[in-house]
């Protein structure tokens, strides 16, 4: 069994504590884990009184508990971190060293490549779990796809891979308060929603390159500021392409705030065909792929019924019950060698706009 402790009473945990009712009620996995909601942790206990009432309910035994109660509470086996970014690093690395806890912490992982590094160092001295909330990786379409793509080169071999994810904030309005215009608050497109089409070029670009090492990248970021301040600018369009000449492939991507996603959110060229991403509405959620190939047939498969009214963000959950269950401290779907590289292609592409935040100093 899993029991959870939810770090943050904000939107994005309102939405991971939605989707862990679906398998409390709904075992999934190989090993159909049990999981339980054990606590909530705030700042404020009012808040997390509040947030529990509102999407947990009653019945699942959750209580409401500050920090300090939840990194040092035994009976908690792992921490969802639903923070802003800017407090992930300091939060994990507290919860790992004084609770020796496992951890799942929301995307982005940390600010800059210098936090995550702190974040492993910790927990590689204190042999415990730890994983990016990058709920796209852990969907069923994303590994049937990539496997199609890779090992069974449906389209042959990948030349170019083009991906857009925008969202206009309908339900959160964005203002100068709010994390993803807030400067302080690690704010921005790239960060914030910029990570996905990122997230995608990584893995249907061939996976056994290294960023590091075999991709050119040229970027380029449109910063605002809803204050008028420019100090407080950060940016709300985001865009790079990313060139690996030796395996003759190429990325295109972008995010924005100024604008809702169609539902396509990535087109994947090969030699015999191409390949589609479904989503639903203006969410990152792949749901379905579409390939046509240049013969004229067709391969379509979505995957909403396997979602049990949820989201998606429950296949993470699993992943983490699973590769617990075997002893492991990572997992093999979102290592952590591979966020390291994600965040070197987000600091890559914020040192070449001369974008920082306070931690990069």
């Amino acid at each position: 069994m899993v029991n959870w402790g939810i770090v943050g009473a904000g939107g994005i945990s309102s939405r991971f504590v939605a989707d862990l009712k679906v398998l409390i009620a709904n075992p999934a996995g190989p090993n159909k884990i049990k999981h339980t909601i054990g606590a909530v942790a705030s700042t404020q206990i009012e808040k997390a009184e509040k947030f529990i009432n509102e999407f947990i309910g009653d019945g699942y035994g959750t209580k409401a508990v500050g920090y300090d109660e939840v990194i040092n509470d035994p009976s908690i086996d792992v921490l969802y971190i639903g923070l802003p970014h800017t407090l992930h690093a300091p939060f994990v690395v507290r919860a790992i060293e004084e609770g020796k806890k496992n951890i799942l912490c929301e995307k982005p992982i940390t600010i800059n490549a210098r936090e995550l590094e702190d974040i492993l160092a910790a927990a590689k001295k204190h042999n415990v779990f730890f994983m990016e909330a990058m709920w796209s990786r852990y969907f069923p379409t994303f590994l049937e796809l990539q496997k199609k793509l890779y090992d069974d080169k449906v389209i042959g071999d990948i030349k170019k891979v083009q991906c857009t994810f925008n969202t206009d904030s309908k339900e959160f309005p964005i203002t100068p308060e709010h994390r993803a215009a807030n400067k302080k608050l690690g704010g921005g497109a790239l960060l914030d929603i910029g990570i996905y089409p990122i997230t995608y070029a990584r893995t249907f670009l061939d996976p056994s390159a290294d960023p590091t090492k075999d991709w050119s990248i040229s970027s380029e970021l449109i910063m605002e500021s809803l204050t008028g301040n420019k100090a407080d600018e950060v940016d709300f369009v985001a865009s790079a392409i990313f060139n690996d000449k030796t395996r003759k492939q190429q990325a295109s991507i972008s995010a924005s705030f100024h604008t809702e996603s169609d539902g396509n959110i990535v087109s994947i060229e090969g030699t015999l065909g191409r390949a589609y991403v479904k989503a639903i509405g203006d969410t990152p959620s792949p749901q379905g792929y579409k390939i046509v190939l240049k013969d004229g047939s067709v391969i379509e498969k979505d995957f909403f019924a396997d979602l049990n009214g949820g989201e998606g963000f429950w296949y993470e959950a699993v992943e983490v019950g699973e590769v617990l269950a075997k002893g492991g401290k990572q997992s093999e779907l979102m290592s952590w060698d591979e966020s390291r590289k994600i965040m070197w292609v987000l600091d890559t592409i914020r040192k070449q706009n001369d974008f920082f935040y306070e931690q990069d100093q």
